[in-house]
C-alpha cells in the first residue's frame, strides 16, 4: 500500500515493505511534468508500439490500466497482450505532487529511448482466415412477409492486425466456395460480420461456426487455416397467406323438354 502526504514543501511516500513501513521523500521542487512521452500497444507484431505524448490525465486515466508484459515476439503467437511503456513521473495532484511509478519500467525503457522501435526485427509468421457460406430453406413456397431473399451474400472480415476484408458468396441456396484472406499475422483476433442482414425476412436466422465468430472472433495460428462457417437458414420465414378466389357455383343443368307424346 502506498499513501502519498505533503509537509513543508516535501512529499514523502510511505511504502509497506515487508511487514515494516519504508519512507522515501521526494522534493516538491523536483520536475512536474503536464505531459509524458509513452509507448502505447498495438496489436501488430510488425509495429507493437506507436510513440505519444498525452498529457498526464491521458496517461493516468486512459493508459495506467494497459498492463501486460513488454512486448517480444513470441506474444501475439501465444496470444498474450502485451502493456504500455510509461516511465516514472511527478505530477500536481491538487496542492501537492504526487508520484507514478510507471509502466513497464525500466524493462521497457530501451524501447522508449529508441522511439517506440522494437530493438531486434519482430519475426514475422501468418496464418489465414477460410469463410464458407451456408444456405438452407430455399427456395421458399411463397412470398415473404417482408424483405427479400438476397441475390448474394457479403461479410466482411476484420483482424486486429489491420486486416479488413469483405468476402462475398453466391445467394439462391447454394453453398458458397470457402472464401480465404490470406497474410494475417499469427495470433490475430479476427471477426466474421455477415452484412445486411437488417433486410432479411422476417423469420431467417444467421448462426456462426465456431460460436462467438461475429463477437469475440477467432485466433489465426501461424502456418494454419482458421475456419468459420456462416448459415443463412430461411426455412423458418413467414410468408404471405396464399390467396384463395373462390369460384360461383356452377349453374345446375337445364333440362330442356321434348315434344309432348300423344296416344
Amino acid at each position: 500500500m502506498r499513501l502519498k502526504r505533503a509537509t513543508l514543501g516535501v512529499v514523502y511516500v510511505v511504502a509497506l515493505v515487508g511487514g515494516s513501513l519504508a519512507i522515501t521523500a521526494t522534493s516538491a521542487s523536483a520536475e512536474v511534468v503536464d505531459q509524458v512521452t509513452i509507448c502505447h500497444r498495438t496489436n501488430a507484431n510488425s509495429n507493437p508500439y506507436v510513440e505519444i505524448t498525452p498529457d498526464v490525465a491521458g496517461v493516468l486515466d486512459g493508459h495506467a490500466g494497459h498492463t501486460g508484459p513488454v512486448w517480444d515476439p513470441t506474444l501475439k503467437a501465444n496470444h498474450i497482450k502485451w502493456g504500455d511503456i510509461i516511465p516514472p513521473f511527478d505530477y500536481q495532484d491538487g496542492d501537492s505532487v504526487a508520484h507514478f511509478d510507471g509502466l513497464n519500467w525500466p524493462d521497457g525503457q530501451a524501447i522508449l529511448e529508441n522511439g517506440c522501435a522494437p530493438l531486434e526485427p519482430p519475426v514475422q509468421e501468418f496464418g489465414s482466415l477460410a469463410v464458407t457460406k451456408v444456405v438452407v430453406g430455399l427456395p421458399l413456397a411463397g412470398t415473404p412477409i417482408d424483405g427479400a431473399i438476397p441475390s448474394s451474400f457479403t461479410a466482411h472480415v476484420s483482424c486486429d492486425d489491420g486486416t479488413e476484408q469483405h468476402v462475398t458468396f453466391p445467394g439462391c441456396g447454394g453453398a458458397g466456395t470457402p472464401s480465404q484472406v490470406d497474410g494475417i499475422e499469427a495470433g490475430s483476433s479476427c471477426t466474421v460480420i455477415e452484412q445486411d442482414t437488417a433486410g432479411f425476412p422476417t423469420g431467417s436466422a444467421v448462426g456462426y461456426t465456431p460460436l462467438g465468430a461475429e463477437s469475440a472472433g477467432v485466433f489465426v495460428d501461424a502456418n494454419a487455416t482458421t475456419e468459420v462457417t456462416i448459415t443463412n437458414d430461411f426455412s423458418g420465414v413467414q410468408l404471405e397467406p396464399e390467396v384463395v378466389v373462390e369460384q360461383p357455383p356452377a349453374a345446375a343443368p337445364v333440362v330442356q323438354a321434348g315434344p309432348a307424346m300423344t296416344g
